[in-house]
């Protein structure tokens, strides 16, 4: 087979850049920044030699979300010095701030690599390894942490021109985003709630005169979300995928990030990067019509991105261990106060999205809730388990009074040994009828849902992982208590 030749780019320093902003706007613009630096470098390429990422539309880049990615895919021979530098010429122009204050050229990393292979999927994966690389070198020169990047990452009114055509957009604040669930119709009331929350120093007399009886302690709370898809990455550099389907891919996975951004900003939070098979966004536990984080992230998976599995899964890949390629989302949760430091939240849900992608057939969702309290519930689990996933759910909607949830959680842990060995009974019959003396002995249930839900959800939990099951128990009946509503003052 004939040689071709490849190259890819790859920018930076993403991460660095990222933990440099306090506030959802400056995140956002970060992401944003080196968004707009690959858009330039798509944009500089020969048309039509492009492997990956697909071209986002004019109408989508006006959405505001950064939905290049970090690297991008080239097939043919190219002069990457030159488009370098002609993609930093349009770059840097655009977003000099004041015309006299340039970029830092050293502050960005744009690396290339080129290689021969004799297909598309060998060389992307030929290139990833190299990139992989040099991307251990990808952090800012010493000294270079120049005062033109800081200044649009604070700023931001180049990228608003960029984007919206004016210097001015509001970028919601973290305790708005988390209040976003009782945003009022009427403008003016909620108006007044952001000026108190943001301005006047007055929080307690801002959520009280805004929600009343409704407001609950999860409208101070802040999801942070990365998400990565399942087996995308083992698709496009799979040996035996056929020539032209990285590229229809492509498409695909930019329908995915378009349409995770709007899924994301109708439940009332901020997108700020849709690359590729990548999330990062910023939520409110309860969205504007209820629906619940987890909800969301389950939307995301099977409406968002049925498109990337239908296409992975169609093309009857194997691994080596013979096991059918399939796609999935996975997802690193941290659910916070407003207040939480910024930076902490999105390196617990790097962290978090790390154990997701460990959990054997990953499909998984691994969170962390932390209390303004200081204390935290953590658990994980795959949705490939069904069974876990649908019981999970109805306990959430089984949830109501905080006392039972405290009540049922105190017996079962004074009972765990107990529980234990009922649950280990292997016979389903016996199985069910000692579960059942458990419950109506231990916990006196008079057939309440609750009661049906917890009893679900921990034979669930036990078959799922005998080992280390209770906590789990007691995390996910904690955080349903939590996503339902509790009152400030048990906080």
């Amino acid at each position: 087979m004939a040689m071709n030749t490849y190259t890819a780019f790859n920018i930076g320093p993403i991460y660095t850049t990222f933990i440099m902003g306090r506030r959802p706007r400056e995140l956002w613009a970060a992401s944003y920044m080196f968004s707009y630096l690959m858009k330039c470098i798509y944009d500089n390429v020969p048309k039509g030699s492009v492997l990956s990422p697909a071209e986002v539309p004019c109408a989508v880049l006006s959405q505001g979300v950064g939905l290049y990615p970090d690297r991008l895919f080239v097939r043919g021979a190219v002069d990457a010095g030159d488009i370098e530098k002609k993609a930093w010429q349009t770059f840097s122009t655009s977003l000099n701030i004041d015309g006299k204050t340039p970029l830092d050229r050293q502050y960005f990393n744009i690396m290339h690599v080129t290689v021969q292979a004799d297909s598309d999927s060998v060389a992307v994966r030929m290139l990833n390894d190299a990139l992989n690389k040099l991307e251990l070198m990808n952090f800012p020169k010493p000294g270079s942490l120049s005062e033109g990047v800081m200044k649009i990452v604070s700023d931001q009114k180049p990228l608003f021109r960029l984007v919206y055509g004016k210097d001015t957009h509001h970028i919601p604040s973290l305790g708005e985003i988390a209040a976003v669930s009782k945003e009022k119709e009427n403008d003016e009331t909620w108006s007044k709630f952001r000026n108190m929350l943001n301005n006047d120093g007055t929080e307690e007399n801002a959520y009280n005169e805004a929600f009343g009886s409704d407001y609950k302690s999860y409208h101070k709370y802040i999801c942070i979300v990365k998400a990565d898809g399942d087996s995308v990455g083992a698709t496009v550099t799979h040996p035996d995928l056929p020539q032209g389907e990285l590229e229809r891919i492509s498409h695909e996975l930019l329908d995915f990030g378009r349409l995770a951004s709007e899924k994301i900003k109708g439940f009332g939070g901020l997108p700020i990067y849709a690359g590729g098979d990548d999330l990062l966004f910023i939520a409110p536990v309860v969205g504007k019509d209820g629906t619940d984080i987890f909800r969301l992230l389950k939307e995301i998976s099977s409406e968002c991105f049925k498109g990337v599995k239908s296409k992975i899964d169609s093309l009857n890949l194997t691994k080596d261990d013979g096991t059918p390629v399939k796609a999935s989302m996975s997802y690193g949760l941290s659910i916070s106060y407003y207040k939480y430091p910024l930076y902490e939240a999105l390196e617990l849900a790097d962290s978090l999205l790390n154990k997701a992608k460990g959990i054997p057939g990953k499909n998984a969702v691994a969170w962390i809730l932390t209390k303004h309290s200081g204390s935290g519930f953590d658990a994980a689990f795959s949705n490939s388990d069904e069974n876990l996933s649908k019981a999970f759910y109805a306990l959430i909607d089984a949830t109501q009074d905080g006392n039972t949830v405290s009540a049922v959680a105190h017996k079962l842990r004074e009972n765990d040994t107990l529980m234990t060995q009922v649950l280990k009974t292997r016979e389903p019959a016996l199985r069910n009828d000692r579960l059942k003396a458990l419950f109506d002995k231990i916990l006196e249930d008079k057939g309440s849902s609750y009661h049906a839900a917890v009893r679900e959800v921990m034979e669930c939990l036990y078959d799922y992982s005998p080992v280390g099951y209770e906590a789990m128990l007691y995390s996910v009946m904690r955080t349903a208590k939590f996503i339902k509503g509790e009152d400030p003052k048990d906080e």
